[in-house]
């Protein structure tokens, strides 16, 4: 199973659920896969990734590579790789 894909849902699904959004489904289909690469590609722009300067570099490092291991997740769902729309490669 996709450990990393999991946990990244259910953590969304716990603060989705504090404001009453919908919850995050695990990725079955195209589209799916599409909203999850979009909240990733706003959770990996830097002022996210740093919690606008509020964490060390050494944090924010580790968040990105659990990030990462989650987009190569749902990328291995998708069928294959997606460039994040703003020029980065993941």
């Amino acid at each position: 199973m996709m450990k990393a894909l999991q946990k990244w849902i259910d953590d969304k699904n716990r603060w989705q659920a504090i404001f009453d959004i919908a919850p995050v489904v695990f990725p079955k289909t195209t589209e799916q896969c599409i909203a999850i690469f979009e909240s990733l590609e706003g959770e990996l722009s830097p002022e996210n990734l740093h919690c606008d300067g509020e964490i060390t570099v050494a944090a924010a490092r580790r968040k990105e590579k659990i990030l990462r291991k989650v987009w190569a997740e749902v990328e291995y769902v998708y069928g294959g790789p997606r460039a994040e729309y703003e020029g980065f490669t993941v």
